[in-house]
């Protein structure tokens, strides 16, 4: 049996949970490697989300921006209350988010959630949040990319 040593390290926000060395056999060691990769990566997705909804709770818009790509899109049904004008409801690129949020919370006065749960499947999140002090609870799926960074933020809005 030959083992082989193999270091894999990602240089990422997260690089402590993506540091891995493992000691495996071709046999079946490569089965190791990846559940753990795929362990570890879950754990960066509830980071993510985690502090997504933190940044948002204490309206950090520089820290939620740094967490988007460039391109990053955006699909809301409040975009209309923004910009009553785009039919679409989205937004595109990181600036003009940043600039959307300005305007919504200028114009909904802002307002924190509760982040009731967390799904993870393969690069997507999902959280469910309910708005603080309302009947209003949010849907909202984080897209990202192998870097961790968010390239599709969509949310349904759903009256309880």
């Amino acid at each position: 049996m030959l083992n082989v040593y193999i270091f894999i390290y990602y240089q990422t926000k997260y690089e402590n949970l993506f540091n891995l060395l493992t000691l495996f056999s071709f046999r079946d060691g490569l089965r190791t490697v990846q559940s753990t990769k795929y362990m570890r990566f879950h754990e960066v997705l509830e980071k993510v989300a985690n502090e997504f909804t933190q940044h948002w709770n204490q309206w950090d818009i520089n820290k939620l921006c740094s967490m988007m790509t460039e391109q990053v899109r955006l699909y809301s049904p409040m975009v209309k209350k923004v910009y009553p004008e785009n039919e679409e409801m989205m937004i595109q690129g990181r600036e003009e988010v940043r600039m959307y949020w300005i305007k919504l919370r200028n114009i909904t006065g802002g307002y924190e959630v509760n982040q009731i749960s967390i799904q993870k499947e393969d690069k997507v999140i999902t959280t469910v949040n309910k708005i603080i002090g309302s009947d209003v609870v949010i849907l909202e799926t984080l897209t990202l990319n192998q870097y961790a960074k968010i390239e599709t933020l969509k949310y349904e809005y759903i009256i309880e």
